[in-house]
């Protein structure tokens, strides 16, 4: 067992180094008292540590637990297909053709070439003027149906282009517009009427008077409603019937 005597050491020390064993023996107690000291700040600041530790850990227990947000999910871009539709091919343009003239020898043809198109049928505002149509002679009744469809003239021609009655001043070339026009469109077989659109609407069809057929057109500044035009018509046959019969009494 080694003999541990501080007063020995620190004679050997003070008389080695040339110190004074007092100044020696109080560095030692200063030196004791600062280690003592340093530890007794280290506990302290241990045990405050640990205090508030255990503080904030019973804090943390007593606090209700804070809501969890949780965002919401983006959603994704939406992508929009738009679907071009090929424009449909246009159709094939249909032209039609019919024969309105042709000489006897067959060297001059006059040939009406058209597209048909669907016009959709707007009943104009039209008015009859009320007028009878009395009387025996042909040329007053006529003047009378000229009067109540508003008529600019009216000429009845057999199939020659004879002129039978008319109210126009240029009769017999109306007469042959309306019968080159009636046979080359088949009037009365093809199609019942004729119906010429323009400054001055033109309507061409026939008439019957026993076994012969007329050809009856009529011109005027308004469109005349289909309605009217088949009264037209009957007014026509009914002169005509009229008329006729009288002629063919006053001639026996």
């Amino acid at each position: 067992m080694v003999d541990f005597d501080i007063s020995s050491i620190l004679e050997e020390y003070s008389v080695k180094y040339g110190i004074d064993k007092g100044i020696l023996i109080t560095g030692a107690v200063f030196a004791l008292l600062a280690i003592l000291t340093l530890i007794v700040v280290v506990i302290i600041v241990f045990r405050r540590r640990r205090k508030r530790k255990k503080v904030a850990i019973e804090e943390a227990r007593e606090a209700p637990m804070a809501a969890i947000t949780v965002p919401e999910p983006v959603p994704e871009p939406k992508t929009e297909i738009k679907v071009t539709p090929k424009p449909p091919e246009p159709k094939p343009e249909v032209v039609k053709e019919n024969v309105i003239y042709q000489s006897p020898d067959g060297n001059v043809q006059i040939i009406v070439r058209y597209k048909p198109v669907a016009v959709e049928r707007v009943e104009p505002k039209y008015k009859l003027n009320e007028i009878e149509i009395v009387g025996e002679d042909i040329s007053s009744c006529l003047n009378r149906i000229n009067s109540k469809y508003r008529l600019s003239s009216i000429t009845i021609a057999d199939s020659e282009g004879l002129v039978v009655g008319s109210t126009s001043s240029t009769p017999e070339e109306d007469a042959a517009h309306a019968v080159s026009f009636s046979l080359g469109a088949g009037v009365g077989e093809k199609i019942d009427r004729i119906e010429l659109i323009g400054d001055e609407n033109s309507y061409i069809f026939n008439v019957r008077y026993g076994d012969a057929k007329l050809i009856v057109i009529t011109k005027s500044k308004e469109r005349i409603p289909e309605k009217y035009l088949n009264m037209l018509e009957k007014d026509i046959k009914e002169v005509l019937g009229r008329t006729f019969s009288f002629s063919k009494e006053t001639s026996h």
